[in-house]
C-alpha cells in the first residue's frame, strides 16, 4: 500500500512537469569581456517575473554550445513554470577549464571559474536575483564544471546538480567551504563517462562517497525505484537519498539502471548517448531539489580580485606587492593572508595584508588590502603565492581560486641580440637567444612565442625547449619558431613598424618570466648617442648621466656600459633604458674612477657603435639607506635557528642610535633580547637560536628611537 502511495504521489508531481510553455527566443543574449576574452551567455526569464528570483546557471558539456545544449535539455521551459531564471553560459572552444589535463580532450586554460562568478554579478546587475538562491547544474563536462565550482566558489552556491558528469582526483585538493547539497544523476551503462570510472575519472560510488564525507552524512540511504512508465526506454531510475547530513546538505543519487550518457527526458537523441530514461524529467527533479536550499553564506566577505606585481628581481631592493579587493556586502571584519610556499627549501610563510591606507592603497577601510615585501627577505627559491580571506563574523575562510608563481632566481631574459631571422616565404623563421643572468643553473626551460599583431596570422611552432641553462650563459638555436603573415603583408611591412612578439619563459612547466622583442627586417645600425656627460651627486651618492638623443625613427632603447679602466673592450653592460630617455642615474658606482659609454639599439636589435666615453671620479661615496626596515625572518617556519635582517637609515642628529631587538612569545612574554646597543646607519642581521624554546608563534620587535616595527615567525619542531 505504501509503495502504491509513492507511485501515485510521483505521478501527481509528474503531471505539472510536462505542462510546458514553449519559449525558444532568449530574453537576453549578452556578452562581456572577462580576462581579455569576449564571454557570451543567454538568459531566459519566467513569465511571471517577481522580485528576488532564484537563478540557475546551466552549463553545457564538452564540444557543445548553448544552442545545442538548450535544445537538448530544454531546462528553460521547466524553469519558466517554476519561477527560475535560467542563464546558459558559453565555454571557450565549446569546453570548460575543469582544472585537469586530459590527453584525449582539449580543455582551455581560461579562468572559467572567474567567468562564472562574474556572470552572477552581471545577472544581479541586470535582474532582481536572490543571491542566496544561486544554483549550478550541467551535463557531462558541464556536470564536472559544477563540481569544480563547489571547490572554488562554494560560498556563492546554494546547491548543484550534475548529470553524467565525471569527477577527477583533483577534487582531493579542493577546499570545501561548507556542506553542499548535491544531486547526481548517472547511468550505469554510460560508455563515455563509465559508471566504474576510467583513468583519473572516479567511479560513481567514489564520487558519492566523496560528497558524503564532505557533507558529514550517515552512509545509510533511503531508496526509491521510480515506476517504469515508459518500458521501451530500456532503463529505470533508482533514487538513493542521503538525508542525515550536516546542515541538511543532502546528497541524492539518481542511478540510471541501464541508462547511458544522457539527460533524462531530453528532447532528442545523439549518437553515443545509449539508453535515455523517459520515466523522469531531469529538469523537474533538479529544480525541485534546488527549491529546498538557500546559501547561508550569502553575506560572506570574500576575495573578488587580486593583483600581484612581479618585479624583475634583478636586485634585492625589488619589492613584491600584493593588492586584494574584497566583496564585503555587510562590511564584516576580515583577515587577509597571502601564503607563500617555496619549492627548494620546502618552506611555507604568510603575509598579513592591511586595509589601513598606509600601504599604497590611499584610503583606509575600503576593502582594498595590500602588502609590500622586499625580495631581500626571501631566500633564493621558486615560490607559489596563494590567498585566504577569513570573515571574522562568519568565522569562515575562503581561498582565492588562483595562485601565482614567482622566483628571485634568474631571471631568464632575451639575449643581447634577441633573434635572427630566415625568410623562406611563406614560412618565416625566428631563432631566439635567451640568457640566464643568475649565478646558478636554471633547468627545464621552455619558451613560448606569441603576438597580437594583425600582420601575423599564425605562430605555428610556438613552444621550444632550451633545456638547462648555465649561469651567465646565453643560449640560441636555429629556426626554432615559424610564423606566417596575414593577407598581403610581408617582411617589408616591418621596416618602419616592427612587430611586437611576447615571450613567456617556463621552468618545468611553470611560467616564471616574461619578456618581449620587436621584430624588423631593417639591418641598418643607428648612429651612436652624442654629448655624453657624467656628474657626481654627493648628497645621494650617485652618478647622473645624460646625452643627446639619436635621430632614428625606429629607436628602441639605449644600452649603458661601465668600466673602471679606460678601455672600451673592458666595458661591461650595466642596464638598458627606453629610447625616449636621455638620462640615467647610476646608484651604485663601482670604483674610485668610472668610465661610461652608451649605445643606441633599434627595434630590429641593431646596435650602434659606442659613444665617446665620459669619466667621473666617485671617491668616498657610500650607499644611502632611505628608511627603517625590519625584514621577515628567514627561514620561516624554522628549526631551531633563523636570521633576522634590519636597516637603520642615516639621521643627521645622531652618530649612532639606540637599537633594541626583542623576541616575545604569543602571550607577550619576552623570551630573548637579540640587540641592545647603539648602532650606526647600515644593514644588519642577527641569528636567533631557539633551541630552548617550544614550538609555536613568536613575535620579534625592533625599536630605534621613535620607530617600532613587529613581525611574526613560527618555530616548528
Amino acid at each position: 500500500m505504501r509503495k502504491i502511495a509513492k507511485i501515485l504521489l510521483y505521478l501527481i508531481f509528474l503531471i505539472p512537469s510536462i505542462k510546458i510553455i514553449a519559449q525558444d527566443e532568449p530574453d537576453e543574449v549578452g556578452n562581456f569581456i572577462f580576462d581579455g576574452l569576449d564571454r557570451r551567455y543567454e538568459v531566459y526569464l519566467p513569465q511571471n517575473i517577481t522580485s528576488n528570483m532564484p537563478l540557475v546557471i546551466s552549463i553545457h558539456g564538452y564540444s557543445e554550445d548553448i544552442a545545442w545544449y538548450k535544445d537538448y535539455t530544454r531546462m528553460h521551459e521547466a524553469a519558466d513554470t517554476m519561477g527560475y531564471v535560467i542563464v546558459y553560459p558559453q565555454g571557450i572552444s565549446k569546453s570548460w577549464n575543469v582544472g585537469v589535463v586530459n590527453p584525449n580532450e582539449s580543455y582551455p586554460s581560461t579562468d572559467d571559474v572567474g567567468f562564472i562568478s562574474a556572470l552572477i554579478d552581471t545577472m544581479k546587475s541586470h535582474w532582481d536575483i536572490d543571491l542566496s538562491r544561486v544554483y549550478y547544474c550541467g551535463f557531462s563536462l558541464g556536470g564536472e564544471m559544477s563540481f569544480r565550482l563547489v571547490g572554488d566558489i562554494g560560498h556563492r552556491i546554494a546547491a548543484i546538480g550534475s548529470v553524467s558528469g565525471p569527477l577527477f582526483g583533483l577534487a582531493d585538493s579542493w577546499y570545501i567551504v561548507r556542506p553542499m547539497p548535491i544531486l547526481y544523476m548517472h547511468g550505469d551503462s554510460d560508455n563515455l563517462v563509465p559508471f566504474e570510472g576510467k583513468g583519473d575519472e572516479w567511479a560513481v560510488q567514489k564520487v558519492i562517497d566523496y560528497w558524503l564525507d564532505k557533507n558529514q552524512c550517515e552512509a545509510t540511504p533511503d531508496t526509491f525505484l521510480f515506476p517504469d512508465i515508459v518500458p521501451n526506454d530500456n532503463c529505470t531510475i533508482q533514487k538513493i537519498s542521503y538525508t542525515n547530513c550536516s546542515g541538511e546538505s543532502h546528497v541524492v543519487h539518481y542511478k540510471g539502471i541501464g541508462m547511458g550518457h544522457s539527460w533524462p527526458s531530453s528532447t532528442f537523441t545523439f549518437g553515443s548517448e545509449g539508453n535515455k530514461n523517459m520515466d523522469i524529467n531531469a529538469n523537474v527533479e533538479i529544480l525541485n531539489f534546488f527549491n529546498n536550499y538557500q546559501n547561508p553564506l550569502v553575506n560572506l566577505a570574500y576575495t573578488k580580485s587580486l593583483k600581484f606585481s612581479i618585479p624583475k628581481f634583478l636586485n634585492t631592493d625589488d619589492t613584491l606587492k600584493v593588492v586584494v579587493k574584497l566583496a564585503n556586502p555587510d562590511q564584516h571584519p576580515v583577515n587577509v593572508l597571502a601564503y607563500i610556499e617555496s619549492e627548494l627549501s620546502v618552506q611555507r610563510d604568510s603575509l598579513l595584508l592591511y586595509d589601513n591606507g598606509l600601504q599604497g592603497d590611499v584610503v583606509a577601510f575600503d576593502n582594498l588590502f595590500t602588502v609590500h615585501q622586499k625580495m631581500s627577505d626571501f631566500g633564493k627559491d621558486y615560490y607559489t603565492l596563494s590567498l585566504g580571506a577569513k570573515d571574522l563574523t562568519e568565522d569562515v575562510t575562503t581561498n582565492y581560486r588562483l595562485h601565482w608563481n614567482f622566483t628571485n632566481i634568474g631571471r631568464i631574459i632575451m639575449g643581447d641580440k634577441p633573434y635572427s631571422y630566415t625568410d623562406r616565404d611563406p614560412d618565416h623563421y625566428l631563432s631566439l637567444a635567451i640568457k640566464n643572468v643568475d649565478t646558478q643553473i636554471i633547468d627545464g626551460i621552455v619558451v613560448n612565442l606569441s603576438t597580437e599583431d594583425d600582420r601575423v596570422s599564425l605562430v605555428e611552432v610556438n613552444d621550444v625547449s632550451f633545456g638547462n641553462i648555465e649561469p651567465g650563459t646565453e643560449v640560441s638555436g636555429k629556426n626554432q619558431f615559424i610564423f606566417y603573415y596575414s593577407g598581403d603583408y610581408n617582411s617589408d611591412s616591418t621596416k618602419n613598424k616592427p612587430i611586437l612578439f611576447n615571450v613567456k619563459i617556463f621552468r618545468n612547466g611553470t611560467h616564471y618570466w616574461s619578456d618581449s622583442f620587436k621584430f624588423s627586417t631593417d639591418e641598418t645600425c643607428p648612429d651612436p648617442p652624442t654629448n655624453l656627460k657624467a656628474e657626481v651627486d654627493s648628497t645621494n651618492s650617485t652618478v647622473n648621466l645624460s646625452w643627446s638623443p639619436c635621430n632614428a625613427d625606429d629607436l628602441d632603447k639605449y644600452n649603458i656600459y661601465r668600466s673602471t679602466i679606460d678601455n672600451v673592450d673592458s666595458a661591461k653592460y650595466l642596464i638598458s633604458v627606453l629610447g625616449v630617455d636621455t638620462n640615467f642615474t647610476d646608484s651604485n658606482p663601482s670604483g674610485i674612477i668610472n668610465y661610461y659609454w652608451v649605445t643606441a639599439i633599434d627595434f630590429a636589435g641593431n646596435e650602434s657603435i659606442f659613444s665617446d666615453r665620459t669619466i667621473v671620479g666617485v671617491d668616498d661615496l657610500h650607499e644611502s639607506i632611505p628608511n627603517y626596515y625590519l625584514s621577515q625572518n628567514y627561514p620561516n617556519p624554522f628549526n631551531p635557528s633563523t636570521t633576522i635582517k634590519y636597516e637603520i637609515p642615516s639621521d643627521l642628529r645622531f652618530e649612532a642610535q639606540d637599537v633594541r631587538l626583542e623576541v616575545f612569545d604569543v602571550l607577550g612574554k619576552e623570551v630573548a633580547t637579540l640587540v641592545n646597543e647603539k648602532q650606526k646607519s647600515g644593514f644588519y642581521k642577527v641569528t636567533w637560536d631557539a633551541s630552548s624554546q617550544t614550538s609555536g608563534v613568536y613575535f620579534y620587535r625592533i625599536k630605534v628611537g621613535e620607530f617600532i616595527q613587529t613581525q611574526k615567525m613560527i618555530l616548528l619542531r
